[in-house]
């Protein structure tokens, strides 16, 4: 258990590797040096109305949370958080990337 008392499931969602919850996928996204621009911001808030539930958690790390993804609309979602540069292309790298910047 967590300090907070939630189950530790032992591996954190990433936005190539979401996790799945009760309302559907749970897709996390860490920017790049804790540093999201307006621009971003308001395509993140696109994307989770368009293919979430249309709410934003931001996390204690300051991760943001987009929450109730299909698997349907999951490919769309990534592509988009992608081409928004807040995602790297490579699951590899993205996983890597969040101690890191690159």
């Amino acid at each position: 258990m967590s300090k907070l008392g939630a189950p530790i499931r032992g591996w954190c969602p990433t936005a190539h590797h979401p996790m799945a919850t009760g309302d559907g996928l749970l897709v996390r996204v860490r920017p790049w040096l804790g540093r999201i621009s307006l621009a971003q911001t308001l395509e993140l808030i696109r994307l989770a109305e368009r293919y979430g539930n249309g709410r934003l958690d931001l996390t204690n790390r300051a991760n943001w949370q987009v929450r109730g993804v299909s698997s349907e609309g999951h490919p769309s979602l990534l592509a988009g958080l992608i081409e928004a540069g807040l995602v790297a292309p490579d699951p590899e790298l993205e996983a890597r990337r969040s101690s890191a910047s690159w």
